[in-house]
């Protein structure tokens, strides 16, 4: 093992912290390439929750209008890209009614490209 003098050592760091400075500023330099964009299918598919495939709002907006909201069982969200701005969504679920009975219902309702519900109404039944 060599034994390097005080000066030696000064000058071995000094060097060191040049070559690990060089390579920092190599790297923060290097080109960076860039996402290619989102296709708006893959736009679209973000507005709704990764967890259980709602649509947050629209699932709020169903909790103001049900009868009794903590007896709301979500079942399948679809949607069906219309226009260059509209999306239909539906949204099946089950809740109590007035008379304590488990209902289907259909959540219907149109949104624009940033998730903005446009129109929506709940249709008992549960058919589209």
């Amino acid at each position: 093992m060599p034994n390097f003098t005080g000066h030696q050592n000064k000058r071995l760091l000094k060097i060191t912290w040049i070559i690990v400075g060089a390579v920092i500023l190599f790297i923060a330099l290097l080109p960076s390439v860039p996402e290619p964009p989102k296709t708006r299918a893959e736009r679209i598919s973000e507005l709704f929750s990764p967890i259980d495939g709602t649509l947050p709002d629209m699932v709020a907006m169903v909790k103001e209008k049900v009868i009794d909201p903590h007896t709301i069982q979500l079942g399948e969200t679809t949607y069906i890209d219309q226009a260059p701005n509209i999306i239909r969504v539906q949204m099946l679920f089950h809740a109590r009614n007035m008379f304590g009975a488990y209902l289907p219902y259909l959540a219907v309702g149109t949104i624009d490209s940033t998730g903005k519900v446009l129109t929506f109404e709940i249709e008992e039944g549960g058919r589209p």
